[in-house]
C-alpha cells in the first residue's frame, strides 16, 4: 500500500497510508464536531482535504475561494518576544497551542 509523506500539527515529518491519513481526518472531524457543537463536513469536503494532505509538492495550497482565515492572539509568542526568554519558533508554538 502506497505510503504518503505528510507533517503533523508540531512539524514532524511522517508516512501514512492512505487508511490511516483518513482515519485521521475521521478522527478530526469528529473532535470538530463535539468540541465546537457543529454539523459535520460532508465526504466530498474530507476528499478535498484528504487531497491536500496526499499532494506530492512541498507546497500545497487550496484553490481560490476555498481559503480560511485564521487567528491567533499570539499567546505563545508573547512568551519569547514580550518575556524576553529564549524559545526557538517550534516551542513557541506548542506552549501557544
Amino acid at each position: 500500500m502506497a505510503k504518503y509523506i505528510t507533517r503533523m500539527g508540531d512539524g514532524y515529518t511522517v508516512e501514512l497510508t492512505e487508511s490511516e491519513i483518513r482515519a485521521d481526518i475521521e478522527a478530526g472531524v469528529a473532535d470538530a464536531v463535539e468540541r465546537g457543537e457543529i454539523p459535520a463536513i460532508s465526504g466530498e469536503e474530507k476528499d478535498a482535504i484528504f487531497e491536500i494532505i496526499t499532494m506530492k509538492g512541498s507546497m500545497v495550497g487550496v484553490e481560490r475561494g476555498r481559503e480560511i482565515v485564521t487567528t491567533s492572539d499570539a499567546g505563545g509568542f508573547k512568551l519569547g518576544y514580550d518575556a524576553n526568554i529564549a524559545v526557538d519558533r517550534v516551542v513557541n508554538t506548542q506552549v501557544h497551542e
